[in-house]
């Protein structure tokens, strides 16, 4: 789009109407990333080259990225594939949320999003039973457990009993 949202939109006119649909998309951060990591690295190839002579695949190329000053958003993107890219959800029906706590436009929703990630931490132990992701985020006394399968937040939110909530409200 070339507009501060950085994203590409194919679209398909293809309805009797001649209306049009999204075919595909790929979104960036709207900032520079803060913090970028390897997901899982040390596995399958080490986590850097993609090689399919040496039996590296995609998933091993796989980096996590967190949004800078006013981008809240956390991504996963594939180096060798970009049908393996994804943002990761803070929750079903944001939207609605924000409509019944009376917060309107997209203001309103960023209103119920977690604040800039601060670090994050992975483990590919046992993914399949539990999540394999924790944030920590800017100025907040919880993290957060996701999925880096189903890219989502999982639960449980975490909190050690030292950590001051209160302190940490503006």
């Amino acid at each position: 789009t070339g507009m501060a949202s950085n994203s590409v939109l194919l679209h398909v006119f293809d309805a009797p109407d001649h209306s049009g649909r999204i075919l595909r998309q790929r979104k960036g951060h709207t900032s520079p990333p803060r913090l970028l990591r390897y997901l899982h690295p040390g596995v399958g190839g080490g986590g850097i080259l993609a090689n399919a002579s040496d039996g590296t695949d995609a998933a091993s190329c796989q980096i996590l990225s967190c949004g800078g000053p006013g981008d809240l958003s956390l991504r996963l993107f594939s180096t060798a594939r970009t049908n393996l890219d994804k943002e990761y959800s803070q929750g079903p029906g944001l939207e609605r949320k924000a409509k019944k706590l009376g917060l309107v436009g997209p203001e309103g929703r960023a209103e119920l999003l977690l604040p800039e990630v601060a670090g994050l931490a992975t483990s590919e132990a046992r993914s399949r039973d539990w999540g394999d992701l924790v944030t920590i985020h800017k100025d907040h006394a919880m993290a957060y457990v996701w999925s880096t399968k189903r890219g989502s937040q999982t639960g449980p939110v975490l909190r050690q009993p030292q950590w001051n909530v209160s302190a940490m409200k503006k």
